[in-house]
């Protein structure tokens, strides 16, 4: 049990040494659960991956069991999916997650903003053989600052970056920033296989997904990018209220 993020770390060691594992379970909890991170935990520990999504006032919100969706814990949570103005967004849209803890008789939490994005699966797409009748998470965005907006209105998630930047080996690491909506800086860490023309390579894969030519696109090589206090990576940092 640890974050992805730490996970991948000791899985990538473990491919790299060959060592033989074969453990019951892998969960993941507090960090992003990337898709390049699944594959090698899973390849690495010989068994799934379950994440789970929860609060650090102490409780459960999501978890993985018998589908690749999140069971919302409803015993526990009361769980609104609101856009800025404090509306219900409809099932399968992106919303602020706002929750009230059920079962705290010391402080209660009331309809507590997190600063967290979800997409609750809507109803129809419900598989019909499931573990337990509990609400279903579709997918955890992360932070509210977690998102890049173009100047259409358009949202980037984080799942939008790695899915570029892991078939970029020559950058071991990245950092997107957006101060405002006319364009994104790019933080990286090179490989010692880097070269210029990688930099061209991403820029013409971004603006693929952008299609802005307007909206600018920098780079800004760094020696090192240092993750929140929690010691979480952040991927995406926004500074666009």
């Amino acid at each position: 049990m640890g974050y992805p993020s730490s996970l991948n770390i000791i899985a990538e060691y473990i491919i790299e040494k060959n060592i033989n594992l074969k453990l019951k379970a892998v969960i993941g909890l507090g960090d992003k659960l990337f898709d390049h991170y699944k594959n090698n935990i899973q390849q690495a520990f010989g068994c799934k991956i379950h994440e789970t999504y929860g609060s650090s006032e102490g409780f459960q919100i999501g978890f993985q069991a018998d589908l690749d969706y999140m069971y919302l814990f409803s015993p526990q949570v009361f769980l609104e999916v609101l856009d800025h103005k404090n509306n219900p967004v409809k099932e399968g849209e992106i919303g602020n997650v706002v929750v009230t803890r059920l079962d705290n008789k010391h402080m209660p939490l009331i309809r507590y903003k997190l600063g967290d994005l979800v997409v609750m699966l809507p109803k129809e797409k419900y598989p019909p053989n499931r573990k337990f009748n509990f609400p279903l998470i579709e997918k955890v965005i992360g932070r509210n600052t977690d998102v890049v907006i173009l100047p259409d209105n358009r949202k980037l998630i984080v799942h939008s970056f790695t899915g570029i930047f892991e078939y970029i080996p020559e950058i071991k690491q990245f950092k997107i920033i957006q101060k405002n909506r006319k364009g994104i800086t790019v933080q990286y860490v090179l490989d010692e296989s880097f070269t210029k023309e990688v930099l061209t390579i991403v820029k013409v894969k971004l603006q693929k997904i952008i299609m802005n030519d307007d909206f600018k696109i920098l780079f800004e090589e760094v020696s090192i990018i240092k993750g929140t206090k929690s010691g979480k990576p952040q991927i995406i940092e926004s500074y666009i209220v």
